[in-house]
């Protein structure tokens, strides 16, 4: 692309742009509900939450490979400066930047929420683990191995029958 391209590319980057940040304020919005569905450990909204978390974040890629096709044909190869010499060539009055900062923040905080609803199910799965420890009589020990490099309760471990 020349120079009298900028516009136009400039145009297309705000649309999309604009467009991702509804669509990643969406995914917050289901981070959260996702993080209520696990705290209040109800699997059927659970399964609604996670079929709208795939829907955004395919919808999201999507987008991101109609940005990184419009800046790779304006010769910007991709990696983690793409955007900044897309803006450095394209962007007029901040459009472009200011838009691009604020998908940033979201998706930081996308993040943010992703990783604690992680902690959440890694926790959850950790109980499970030593519940079922004690009723088949092992160590509720939640060390994944000793420290003779043996799993936990491996030598003593009843069937659900025996306990």
């Amino acid at each position: 692309m020349n120079r009298t391209d900028a516009p136009v590319a400039r145009q297309k980057l705000v649309e999309i742009i604009g467009d991702s940040v509804v669509l990643a304020e969406t995914l917050v919005e289901t981070l959260g509900h996702e993080r209520g569905a696990l705290e209040a450990q109800d699997m059927d909204a659970l399964q609604d939450v996670l079929a709208d978390k795939t829907r955004c974040v395919e919808s999201l890629r999507h987008l991101d490979r109609q940005r990184s096709a419009i800046c790779t044909g304006a010769g910007f190869a991709d990696g983690d400066d793409q955007m900044d010499h897309m803006i450095e060539w394209c962007d007029e009055n901040h459009a472009v930047a200011d838009r691009w900062r604020h998908l940033v923040q979201i998706a930081i905080e996308c993040n943010r929420r992703n990783m604690t609803n992680g902690s959440i199910i890694r926790a959850r799965k950790q109980q499970i683990e030593s519940a079922m420890a004690i009723v088949r009589g092992g160590s509720a020990n939640s060390d994944t191995y000793s420290r003779q490099g043996v799993e936990p309760g491996v030598n003593n471990l009843r069937s659900i029958v025996e306990a």
